[in-house]
């Protein structure tokens, strides 16, 4: 499928997919055909739905923190055409600590802490998430602490800026460890700063 095509679906079932974000989300059904148009696409890129701060419908491209979707995501980025009373938006964008719930999964900001490295080589940065309620292999957990990390940093950040992240248990955490906010403040700051 070409990124045109995508497009072309998305303008002809917008009405659902609106209908669907004004809904109280008992039926998946119209997100689901959007789901498996995107993966027709591209099968490293997943919807996000939401609306901006002035009521515009907004398509997320999201990579789900896969880099082998950059490319992909950046292409049908760039061929959005004009979908009257909707944007796309090009990964999750950082923003301030975003407390939700994902999955039945809530975090605070104190539920969701980083001991960073940063390899000069690089300049990407090596991190240890310590998170509540962590066990080893309890992937749901660490799925919504990515999310979270998507969306307080950027996905394109997490995806470019960190080489490795691994996951301990929040009551592990030396004190040297620092929030997700810290974490972005300091990766603004170039290699040489630091």
């Amino acid at each position: 499928m070409d990124p045109i095509d995508f497009w072309i679906w998305l303008a002809n079932h917008r009405q659902d997919l609106e209908d669907f974000l004004r809904s109280d989300f008992s039926d998946y059904t119209p997100y689901e055909a959007l789901h498996d148009q995107l993966k027709a696409y591209s099968d490293w890129l997943v919807p996000e739905l939401t609306f901006d701060k002035v009521g515009k419908h907004v398509l997320v491209i999201s990579c789900d923190g896969r880099p082998e979707g950059i490319p992909d995501a950046k292409a049908l980025y760039d061929a959005f055409p004009v979908i009257p009373g909707w944007e796309a938006q090009l990964y999750r964008q950082a923003g301030d600590f975003w407390g939700t719930n994902i999955n039945g999964i809530h975090f605070g900001e104190s539920d969701l802490l980083v001991f960073p490295r940063m390899d000069f080589d690089s300049g990407q940065y090596d991190i240890m998430l310590y998170v509540k309620e962590w066990e080893e292999d309890e992937n749901e957990v660490e799925v919504a602490a990515m999310i979270y990390l998507d969306h307080c940093l950027g996905e394109y950040a997490v995806m470019t800026r960190l080489r490795y992240i691994a996951f301990a248990p929040l009551e592990e955490a030396p004190e040297e460890v620092i929030t997700l906010t810290e974490l972005r403040t300091l990766m603004d700051f170039p290699p040489e700063a630091q």
